[in-house]
């Protein structure tokens, strides 16, 4: 796996792309990462995974209560073992945070030329939330990029979401918590 940073000199010519926290690296993001691995491979391109750090509620909660499960050093090292082709950290920031939707596209676009885009159901981007999966496939901008969207992953009739894991271990239950992340907490 290599490892980038958004605003190194590295780039790629085409790719199938993901982005997101990826915060506990869980079942949900595993499924989503497998479906990306399963689109590199067909369509014989690279995998990138845009990953931010800090996750992008420390600095927009401003809240010092705010809880991760899996800091970057860890979610790096649990990338590798994905078998992804390109780790790529972005470094966010109060500024960064400001991007509109499209400035934010327009970065990843210039760096990766992505051929295809796989993003979860729940994965908002740009200032304000103003990017989504609907945003993407209604605007024309990026009609030339596939963009595939992975709903929500449930195990025994539950969703699985970074939240929920935070929850069950909070209260406790970090068995199911630990099915959940597929790996011991």
């Amino acid at each position: 796996m290599h490892v980038h940073e958004l605003d190194d000199d590295n780039f790629l010519n085409s790719s199938v792309l993901t982005f997101g926290n990826f915060d506990g690296l869980h079942r949900g993001h595993q499924h989503l990462l497998d479906i990306l691995k399963s689109e590199s491979d067909k369509s014989m391109l690279k995998s990138v995974v845009l990953t931010f750090s800090p996750h992008t509620n420390e600095i927009i909660s401003k809240s010092t209560a705010f809880s991760i499960l899996t800091p970057y050093i860890i979610k790096k090292n649990k990338f590798k073992e994905t078998n992804i082709d390109y780790l790529c950290k972005i470094s966010f920031d109060e500024k960064f945070s400001k991007l509109k939707a499209d400035e934010f596209m327009q970065l990843i676009i210039n760096k990766y030329h992505p051929k295809k885009i796989i993003i979860g159901y729940d994965n908002f981007f740009g200032f304000k939330k103003e990017g989504s999966y609907n945003y993407l496939i209604n605007n024309k901008k990026y009609e030339k990029i596939e963009i595939i969207k992975i709903n929500q992953l449930l195990q025994d009739g539950d969703m699985v979401k970074s939240s929920i894991i935070k929850s069950l271990i909070n209260t406790g239950n970090i068995k199911k918590a630990n099915f959940y992340l597929s790996r011991y907490y």
